[in-house]
C-alpha cells in the first residue's frame, strides 16, 4: 500500500513538473471562456476573467463539472449583500459566501490589514440572499452566555463548523436545532448529552485533526496541485 501511495504521488509529481508549475490549468464554458481553478494556502478559488468565487472546503477539485463552477461563480459575482446598519457600532452587517458556506459580517476589512471583522455563519436554514438585519446581529451575538455553575464556570452556547452545542470548561455537549442557541437555559444544560459521548462527534474531531496535520505538509500541497492537473486535462 505504501509503495502504491508512493508510485502514484511520484507519477503525478512527474505530470506536473512536465507541465510546469508556472502554468495555469483551465477548462471552458460553453461560450469558450476560460474557467481556472487556483490553489492556495488557505484554499482554492475559481477564476473566470474578473469573476472570483471559492471553493467549497468539503467539495475535492475532481467534483467540480463547468455547470457547478458556473453556479458558483455567480453566487460570487453578486457579491456581498448589505443587510443595514448595526445601532452599536455603526458598521455596515453584510452577508457573503465562502469557503465554509454562507456566513454573515460586521463590517468590511479594512485594505492592507489581516485582522477579519466579526462573522458567523448562517444556520442551514437561512440564505443569504433573504437573511435579514435583526437575524445577522442574533448571529454575530454568539457565542453567548447561558449562565454559570455553582462553581462560577461560565456556560456559553456556540455554533461551530458541526453543529450547535453547549460548552462549559472542557465539557462540551450537542443541541439538537441550531435555534436553540437563543433559547436554551441553565436548566436545559443539565438535561443536554455530554457532546465527547457521541461517536460522530468524535469521528468529525478526528478527522478535522487529520485534515488539519496533512494541510501543513508540502506532499498534500503538491497531491491537490495535481489533482487540479488531472480534473482541468481531462
Amino acid at each position: 500500500m505504501l509503495t502504491e501511495h508512493h508510485e502514484r504521488w511520484a507519477g503525478l509529481r512527474a505530470r506536473r513538473r512536465v507541465i510546469g508549475s508556472g502554468e495555469r490549468q483551465r477548462v471552458s464554458d460553453a461560450a469558450g471562456n476560460e474557467i481556472i481553478v487556483r490553489v492556495w494556502n488557505n484554499g482554492e478559488t475559481i477564476n473566470r476573467g474578473d469573476e472570483k468565487a471559492p471553493l467549497p472546503a468539503d467539495m475535492e477539485p475532481d467534483e467540480l463539472t463547468v455547470a457547478l463552477a458556473e453556479e458558483l461563480l455567480a453566487k460570487g459575482a453578486a457579491g456581498p449583500r448589505e443587510l443595514g446598519v448595526d445601532p452599536e457600532t455603526g458598521e455596515k452587517v453584510l452577508a457573503l459566501n465562502g469557503r465554509f458556506g454562507p456566513f454573515v459580517q460586521l463590517g468590511e476589512l479594512a485594505e492592507g490589514s489581516k485582522k477579519k471583522p466579526p462573522r458567523a455563519s448562517l444556520f442551514s436554514t437561512m440564505d443569504p440572499d433573504t437573511v435579514t438585519l435583526e437575524e445577522a446581529l442574533q448571529l454575530l451575538s454568539l457565542p453567548r452566555v447561558v449562565g454559570a455553575d455553582d462553581a462560577g464556570v461560565e456556560i456559553t452556547a456556540q455554533n461551530g463548523r458541526y453543529g450547535p452545542y453547549l460548552k462549559k470548561g472542557t465539557d462540551s455537549r450537542s443541541l439538537e436545532a441550531e435555534e436553540q442557541l437563543f433559547t436554551i437555559t441553565l436548566e436545559g444544560f443539565l438535561t443536554t448529552r455530554p457532546r465527547t459521548g457521541d461517536i460522530r462527534f468524535l469521528f468529525f474531531y478526528l478527522m478535522l485533526c487529520i485534515r488539519e496535520i496533512l494541510t501543513k505538509a508540502k506532499i498534500v500541497h503538491y497531491l491537490r496541485s495535481d489533482l487540479h492537473v488531472l480534473f482541468t486535462t481531462t
